[in-house]
């Protein structure tokens, strides 16, 4: 569970859902594997966006006002952690393998392993 502005955002097996303070669904996403990690990344209220990774190596960005799943990155196997630099145009995405990879979102190239 992640709690933003205006939102709270709850995981469950392949579903994430952000419901409001009032206890009401305002959106749901059903992705193609269980997620593994869930962090929020801030943004302006009420449009703010969390990254996601999944066990079938996915990491994708969740903007709670837009239906659709940004993919930033895959990998071959599952994602434990991930994080965006403050500048949002670097991903470190640590696997289940403890391989360390960053990737640059711009260029979509590889930085390091």
């Amino acid at each position: 569970m992640e709690i933003l502005n205006s939102h709270a955002l709850f995981a469950s097996d392949c579903r994430i859902q952000v419901f409001n303070f009032l206890g009401e669904l305002e959106r749901e996403w059903i992705l193609d594997a269980k997620v593994t990690y869930l962090r929020t990344i801030g943004g302006p209220p009420k449009r703010e966006h969390a990254l996601v990774g999944l066990a079938n190596g996915q990491v994708l960005k969740l903007f709670v006002d837009n239906s659709f799943p940004i993919p930033l990155y895959r990998t071959t196997v599952a994602v434990l952690k991930c994080e965006l630099n403050v500048s949002k145009k670097k991903l470190a995405v640590l696997d289940l393998n403890k391989n360390l990879v960053g990737f640059d979102l711009i260029t979509q190239t590889q930085i390091f392993q």
